[in-house]
C-alpha cells in the first residue's frame, strides 16, 4: 500500500531532521513511492549544515531496515571540512556488517580530492567495496580536478585493475585504459580494455575496444 502522507520537520538550514512515511491509518509504513527503503529517518548535522548522522527505522519502529543500517555516520575533518570517514553502526553505536562495508575511510588531500580509500568490516578486516576493491589509490593531474589514474586492490591483497585517463586541453575525458599488474591491457568493470569517447552529430559516443554503444 502506498504511503498516504509524509511528515517532515526541518532545521534552520532547511535540512530534514525527521522524516516519516505514514499510511492512511496514521501509522509508519515503508515508503512505496520513492522507495527510500525506510519508514522513518532522523538526521543530525554539524554547524555547517552537513550530515554527520542518520538513523533509520522500519514500519515497526525498530532501528534498521533491509536497505539501511540502524545508524549511518559521517566523520568530517574539522581542519579541512572534508568528510573522511563513513560508518554503519547498530543502535548501540557498534560498527555493524550486513549493509555493505561497515567502514569506509577516505584520505583527502589539501584540494579536497580523494587520494585513497579503504573499506573494512566491523572487525577491521579488508572487505570489498562498491567496485570490488578493499583499497583504492588515486593520482591526480597537478592541483586540478582531473584524475590521472586509479589502482584497485582486493580484500586479499590481490591486484584488481589500474586505469589511466587522458583528457584534452579543455579537460574533457578522451579515453580510459585498463592495465594488469605487469602493464598489459586488461578488461575493466564494463568488460572493456579501452574506452574512447567521441563527439559526433548525435552527441557523445563511448567506444568499447573500438565498438560503439557497447556501454
Amino acid at each position: 500500500m502506498p504511503h498516504a502522507m509524509t511528515r517532515s520537520t526541518y532545521d534552520a538550514f532547511g535540512n530534514p531532521i525527521d522524516m516519516q512515511f505514514l499510511g492512511r491509518d496514521g501509522k509508519l509504513i515503508l515508503d512505496q513511492i520513492t522507495h527510500y527503503g525506510f519508514a522513518r529517518m532522523t538526521s543530525f548535522y554539524n554547524a555547517n549544515g552537513r550530515p554527520i548522522e542518520r538513523r533509520y527505522f522500519g514500519a515497526d519502529g525498530k532501528p534498521g531496515t533491509q536497505k539501511y543500517p540502524p545508524v549511518k555516520r559521517w566523520i568530517v575533518n574539522p581542519a579541512t571540512g572534508f568528510t573522511v570517514r563513513f560508518e554503519n553502526r547498530d543502535e548501540n553505536g557498534q560498527l555493524v556488517d550486513g549493509w555493505g562495508p561497515a567502514l569506509q575511510v577516505d584520505q583527502v588531500d589539501d584540494y579536497g580530492r580523494v587520494v585513497g580509500t579503504v573499506y573494512r568490516n566491523a572487525a577491521g578486516e579488508p572487505v570489498a567495496g562498491p567496485r570490488g576493491a578493499s583499497d583504492i589509490a588515486n593520482t591526480w593531474i597537478g592541483s586540478g580536478t582531473l584524475m590521472a589514474s586509479s589502482t584497485l586492490t582486493g580484500p586479499g591483497g590481490q591486484w584488481i585493475s589500474d586505469v589511466g585517463h587522458t583528457y584534452d586541453r579543455r579537460g574533457t575525458l578522451l579515453s580510459s585504459a585498463w592495465r594488469d599488474a605487469v602493464g598489459n591491457p586488461a578488461k575493466g568493470p564494463d568488460g572493456c580494455a579501452v574506452v574512447e569517447y567521441v563527439d559526433g552529430v548525435e552527441g557523445r559516443t563511448a567506444l568499447c575496444d573500438g565498438v560503439a554503444n557497447h556501454l
